[in-house]
C-alpha cells in the first residue's frame, strides 16, 4: 500500500525504526537503486504487543460507558463503516 507522506518525514522514522532494530533496509537484488524497508522480529513483536495495549485501551474505555451510549456509538460506527465502504 502507498503512504502518503514526504521522503523528508519518513527518512527519519525509518531511522529511528532501524536504530531500535524494529526494521532493516534490504537492497533489491535486481536494482540496486530500490531500497525496501522490512519489518524485524523485534517490531513484530512490538507491533503486536502495542496492538494489544490499544485494545486493552479501549475495552477500558467502552466499558465505562453506560450501555445507551454503547448503543449510539455502535450505530454512529456502522453509519461511518457504511459511508466509508460507499467511497472506496
Amino acid at each position: 500500500s502507498e503512504m502518503k507522506i514526504s521522503k523528508q518525514q519518513l527518512t527519519p522514522l525509518i531511522c529511528k525504526l532501524i536504530d531500535s532494530d524494529m526494521a532493516v533496509r534490504k537492497t533489491d537484488i535486481h536494482d540496486r537503486r530500490i531500497v525496501r524497508i522490512e519489518i524485524t522480529e523485534t517490531g513484530r513483536i512490538a507491533y503486536k504487543k502495542l496492538g494489544a495495549e490499544i485494545k486493552q485501551f479501549f475495552r477500558d474505555k467502552l466499558q465505562a460507558l453506560p450501555d445507551t451510549d454503547l448503543e449510539e456509538l455502535e450505530q454512529c460506527l456502522t453509519r461511518a463503516r457504511e459511508i466509508l465502504k460507499s467511497v472506496t
